[in-house]
């Protein structure tokens, strides 16, 4: 059988991958591959042996396919309600200063600075980002060969779909906050560069927690506004700010600052739909990003 390629699904089989990927949604890659027995599985969902061994002759096409599952599961979607909620609150409370060009700058880098943050705190602790980054970082070790190379597969389509992702929302924010793309950029090798950075900065939270608490007053990015910044807040920010300028096509009115805020809230409830959507078996809250 192929990399990626199936034989045909039946509703319970599916059952034993549900069971699989929760597992390691609970567990992660703590729970080491010989310990994923087919027959545990087949006695806990049901299933009878017959259907499961037609479906997986050999155990790795088992495990593989859960892997695949569960990669594909790790949903790159907007922050829960609350963190949305906060950032048009935001907006709101300076909607006066949006008229002027130093106001929106203000604006754009504190929304930035605490988004990111959240996105920090959520995949940090999420069991799924960090099977995720294991798998990344030792797949290569798997055996047998067609197991790895599965596993490899289903790692580049996940990377890429979540790259996809990025560049939409990252193309919206600039809509929103009348922003564009530096000479030379673009969404996709900007949402390749922040998720390179994000998995950087989560590998080196999970050791040190702490880090992620350590700031100093700053006024950073051409904000006029002292705020505790952290180091991870930092780099990340210029990742995207290196990307991206204040388009000086727009004529700033209070016409245009309306719509402005009209399209950032509508965005919102996009965000907030897109996120109950996916809120399905193999989703939780920490896999909701909206940067990362």
């Amino acid at each position: 059988m192929k990399t990626g390629e199936h034989k045909p699904h039946t509703r319970a089989a599916d059952k034993m991958i549900d069971l699989g990927v929760e597992t390691l949604a609970t567990q992660g890659l703590s729970v080491a591959f010989e310990n994923i027995r087919m027959e545990e599985f087949i006695a806990a969902s049901g299933v009878s042996r017959a259907t499961a061994y037609r479906r997986w002759p050999h155990r790795e096409e088992f495990i593989g396919e859960v892997l695949e599952t569960a990669l594909h599961r790790i949903s790159l979607i907007p922050e829960d309600d609350q963190d949305l909620k906060r950032l048009v609150e935001m907006v709101i409370e300076r909607l006066d200063a949006l008229a002027t060009e130093q106001g929106r700058r203000n604006l754009v880098v504190e929304a930035l600075r605490t988004s990111l943050d959240a996105d920090i705190r959520r995949l940090s602790g999420s069991v799924k980002w960090q099977m995720m980054l294991s798998l990344s970082a030792a797949h290569h070790t798997l055996q047998p060969p067609r197991l790895r190379n599965r596993v490899a597969e289903a790692l580049r389509s996940a990377e890429q779909q979540m790259d996809q992702r990025r560049a939409e929302i990252y193309g919206n924010l600039a809509v929103m906050v009348g922003y564009r793309l530096t000479h030379g950029q673009d969404f996709k090798a900007m949402a390749v560069a922040m998720g390179t950075m994000m998995k950087g900065v989560v590998l080196r939270a999970l050791p040190d927690p702490g880090w992620l608490d350590e700031r100093h007053p700053a006024m950073m990015f051409d904000s006029t506004e002292t705020v505790m910044w952290s180091q991870p807040e930092i780099m990340l920010t210029r990742v995207l700010l290196d990307h991206l300028e204040p388009n000086p096509s727009i004529e700033w009115n209070h016409e245009t600052l309306m719509r402005s805020v009209r399209i950032f809230e509508q965005q919102v409830h996009l965000m907030m739909a897109h996120s109950e959507n996916d809120d399905l078996p193999g989703a939780d809250e920490s896999d909701r990003s909206f940067s990362s």
